[in-house]
């Protein structure tokens, strides 16, 4: 990306008039945290769009949420009026994180005309910020299979899970974790009835309709071995690929797409196995993913002691968490 300065506007012989060596070195290194901030720092992230984002000035933020649900009883306009007993969900707190970084700059690049040098290294500061995020983003379901996890839900699983215990103790379990299978329209149909049968924490059905898969980008054009086809191809289908019928794809009928995530990681062995996740209404009540940010990333200008050196420290805190997945599924692949 193109420079908003450019070498020949600015003196680099500290005897010119006008800026002295300082100043320009001061100057320069600004100007170059500025275009950090304003081109790197408000970049759009891939895996930003499957968390809900929230802010805070305080030292932790709590969440819960209430299942309601009851049948409405038959009675008289004389009868003593029954109350729901509301059924609390389980608490989640979010205490942001701090994060920093820092970089510094010696006078000499300034003396020796090496502007090009404080641009690289300055959007390198930036490109860190845009590395880390992503990076967290597709943390939680990298590892939601893996035999230890970093994070763990509002109700002690893990992203996807099995044996979930729902909030109302006699509405038992429940998961959002499909049977480990290779992507085909046989499993990703049984992935979207599966989210049509979504029950309440008390219990009563709540159904959700599937919107969309999310696979790593090894899936999108592989040769699926149960169909023969690839997920773009079965997709784009407008007869069911899986056999020889006339009948209609499923998949199209209900209207579903996919998205490539390509910080997802495909499976080491075999990319044909990878994991992949569906997604149903995106919703604080359903989705439950959240960053809750204490401050988003910001760069100051630290003090060094010593008149050669500037340095400039990136800094921000937040933290994610998950309340109650019901609109996320996954499935480990094979």
């Amino acid at each position: 990306m193109a420079s908003n300065f450019t070498p020949a506007a600015l003196p680099n012989n500290y005897a010119q008039t006008g800026l002295n060596i300082n100043e320009m070195f001061a100057a320069v290194t600004d100007d170059r945290m500025e275009w950090v901030k304003e081109r790197k720092l408000t970049q759009e992230l891939e895996g930003k769009k499957y968390w809900q984002e929230e802010t805070t000035n305080k030292l932790y933020v709590y969440h819960s949420w209430i299942e309601s649900g009851a049948i409405i009883p038959q009675a008289k306009g004389t009868d003593f009026t029954p109350t729901m007993h509301l059924t609390p969900g389980y608490p989640n707190y979010f205490k942001p994180v701090e994060y920093k970084l820092g970089i510094k700059f010696d006078r000499l690049l300034i003396e020796t005309d090496q502007f090009g040098v404080i641009e690289k290294h300055s959007a390198q500061l930036g490109q860190a910020v845009l590395d880390t995020m992503e990076l967290y983003y597709s943390m939680p379901f990298n590892t939601t299979f893996a035999s230890t996890v970093p994070l763990l839900c509002a109700d002690g699983m893990r992203l996807c899970d099995s044996g979930r215990p729902q909030e109302k103790a006699a509405a038992g379990v429940w998961s959002n974790l499909e049977v480990p299978s290779g992507i085909s329209m046989p499993t990703i149909s049984l992935m979207r009835v599966n989210f049509e049968a979504t029950r309440s924490g008390t219990g009563l059905l709540r159904p959700l309709r599937m919107k969309k898969l999310v696979i790593p980008q090894a899936l999108e054009d592989a040769t699926i071995q149960a169909t023969g086809v690839g997920v773009k191809w079965e997709l784009g289908a407008s007869k069911d690929p899986s056999n020889n019928s006339n009948r209609l794809n499923a998949l199209t009928k209900y209207g579903l797409n996919y998205e490539v995530w390509h910080y997802l990681n495909p499976a080491t062995n075999n990319p044909l196995l990878s994991p992949w996740f569906g997604m149903g209404d995106m919703t604080e009540e359903t989705h439950g993913c959240f960053v809750v940010w204490g401050m988003k990333p910001d760069i100051y200008p630290v003090e060094t002691g010593n008149p050669r050196l500037r340095a400039y420290e990136l800094y921000m805190r937040f933290i994610q968490g998950v309340d109650k997945p019901l609109g996320i599924r996954g499935n480990a692949g094979q």
